[in-house]
């Protein structure tokens, strides 16, 4: 086959996405959580902090774009693998910390349940719910696929929003309409991606970059004036269906979709794969080296607020750290699934699945004829974040 050339805005998102999850946390570590609402600075890092929600969100377009035509095959299932491999090796790097460093006490028993429960890697709530979707993605797409036309696609992608996403708008102060919905929400994400990526819809930058920073602003102002006085609840309206969220998300896609990125130098779009290609990992460790810096940003910062300024150097920190345990790891990854190419030549039809491939996440080819080996790696990482600020 011959060479294909990368689509940079892809792997942009998926590294952009993964370095908003650690932004996320970033309010999850600082004592946001805990300090009242009252002030300029609780304000502005509320409206922040909703703007970076759309982390978890791009993920999962990113997954519905990249993966819609894949079909039932075990070409397919054998993704699987990269997710449970990657996993594994993220876990066991957390459970060694916590016995290392945090001085927990360590059992078998104990580490056997933790990597089970998905909880060895204390923000693996992503690796648990992906791997539902990514079992489900061939029937999905069976769905998706078999409707005729475009406008059928826009009514099923309507009838899942005014399920999971609709609700969490009427129901504020008195339910409206049905909420039962609200948890398969990564689903209407998921056609909501295939949609987008499959019709690549155009967004003028003139009122698209307005249009989102103020659905950003009312979202954060609200989420303030509702919690004034008092601690940040988490409702339906800020969750990852929330309305505001959902349209943010879509805004940043097709925004950042129709920038010129193959104008980059080239170490630049390099830079820019790798952070794509480590993205599940580099999230996943990413818990140890919160432990590390943020007990230190609170001795050094006691008044929370002024930890704000704090982010452009905090963040970058743990990003940069978790990118180098997650390279560490992917280098024993890929070690691991050589030997087990070669003793079990046959299973894997005498070369690896894609998904096993050596290139990583080699999602970016532009040619929708050729997408098979992209789309099967992008589902074994279309990740990152805690279905709360985990």
């Amino acid at each position: 086959m011959r060479e294909q050339k990368r689509d940079v805005s892809l792997d942009l998102i998926r590294a952009l996405a993964a370095f908003l999850v650690l932004s996320v946390h970033f309010f999850l570590n600082n004592g946001y959580y805990y300090t009242p609402m009252v002030g300029k600075k609780m304000l502005l890092m509320t409206v922040v902090r909703t703007g970076f929600m759309v982390c978890v969100p791009l993920f999962l377009l990113l997954s519905g774009c990249l993966c819609r035509n894949k079909q039932l095959t075990k070409r397919y299932y054998l993704g699987l693998g990269r997710v449970l491999l990657t996993y594994g090796l993220a876990a066991l790097f957390c459970l060694g910390f916590r016995c290392l460093y945090l001085q927990q006490p360590f059992s078998a028993t104990w580490a056997g349940k933790e990597l089970l429960a998905f909880t060895a890697a204390p923000y693996a709530w992503y690796v648990e719910m992906y791997i539902g979707l990514f079992l489900l993605i061939p029937f999905l797409n069976l769905m998706y696929n078999g409707l005729t036309s475009r406008r059928q696609k826009e009514v099923l992608i309507v009838t899942l929003l005014c399920l999971t996403s609709l609700p969490a708008l009427t129901n504020l102060r008195h339910k409206l309409l049905p909420s039962w919905w609200q948890e398969i929400y990564p689903i209407a994400y998921y056609f909501l991606g295939a949609y987008l990526g499959e019709y690549k819809p155009k967004v003028s930058w003139k009122w698209g970059v307005p249009l989102l920073g103020l659905v950003v602003l009312a979202g954060g102002g609200y989420n303030y004036i509702s919690c004034y006085g008092g601690l940040f609840r988490w409702e339906d309206y800020n969750n990852w269906f929330g309305p505001g969220i959902v349209a943010s998300a879509a805004l940043v896609f097709l925004l950042l979709r129709q920038l010129p990125w193959d104008k980059l130098p080239g170490w630049c779009r390099w830079l820019i794969s790798k952070g794509a290609g480590l993205s599940l990992s580099l999230y996943l460790v990413s818990w140890c080296y919160d432990q590390m810096f943020y007990p230190i940003l609170a001795q050094h910062v006691p008044n929370m607020p002024d930890r704000l300024f704090y982010y452009i150097a905090i963040v970058p920190a743990v990003y940069l750290c978790s990118a180098l345990t997650a390279q560490v790891l992917e280098w024993i990854r890929k070690g691991i699934t050589w030997g087990l190419e070669r003793v079990f030549p046959l299973f894997f039809n005498g070369r690896a699945a894609p998904a096993f491939a050596e290139q990583g996440l080699r999602e970016a080819y532009p040619d929708e004829a050729e997408n098979e080996a992209r789309e099967l790696q992008t589902s074994s990482a279309g990740n990152c974040d805690n279905g709360k600020d985990q």
